[in-house]
């Protein structure tokens, strides 16, 4: 469990915590990322289910921020190989933006997958989104490494960032 000071966020905000994404919060994850991933992706439901299925039986890791009893913020790893792993989703609740929460994600992202024995780790980025997370990739030793030109159809391009130890 990890704390995070939001004293950067408006007085009305409370403690965030990032936690272990587990069973008994599956639901309460599915409902914030529900809609941004059906927007983003191709039958992103569906992927959204099998994922995080994937972690309940083990097969991934999930970290959830928590601001009280309300998930704002999650980030999903997903094996790729025995040292390769893809940050499959980092997402932080609109009214949660700028407090600091996805940097600390994406650390605590970097941690586990250090921890696991990954030496490389990278994560896609839909195009029009891209100017919004470079800073914050950049900052967490990701460098731009492809353009993936209409990854999930016409006009809909990923930018690939990558780590390696």
């Amino acid at each position: 469990m990890v704390n995070l000071n939001a004293a950067t966020a408006s007085k009305e905000t409370a403690e965030v915590i990032l936690q272990p994404l587990t069973a008994p919060s599956v639901d309460e994850v599915s409902r914030l990322l529900e809609r941004p991933v059906q927007l983003l992706y191709p039958n992103g439901r569906g992927w959204l289910a099998s994922r995080l299925q994937d972690i309940v039986r083990g097969k991934a890791l999930g970290i959830v921020a928590w601001q009280a009893e309300s998930a704002v913020g999650v980030a999903i790893l997903t094996p790729k190989s025995a040292d390769q792993m893809k940050l499959s989703t980092v997402f932080v609740a609109e009214q949660a933006r700028n407090w600091g929460i996805g940097s600390a994600l994406i650390h605590e992202a970097v941690l586990r997958a250090d921890a696991g024995g990954v030496t490389e780790l990278w994560v896609t980025v839909a195009h029009h989104i891209a100017p919004q997370l470079t800073r914050l990739l950049h900052t967490a030793g990701f460098t731009e490494t492809a353009f993936l030109c209409n990854r999930y159809g016409s006009g809909r391009h990923e930018i690939v960032y990558t780590r390696v130890w």
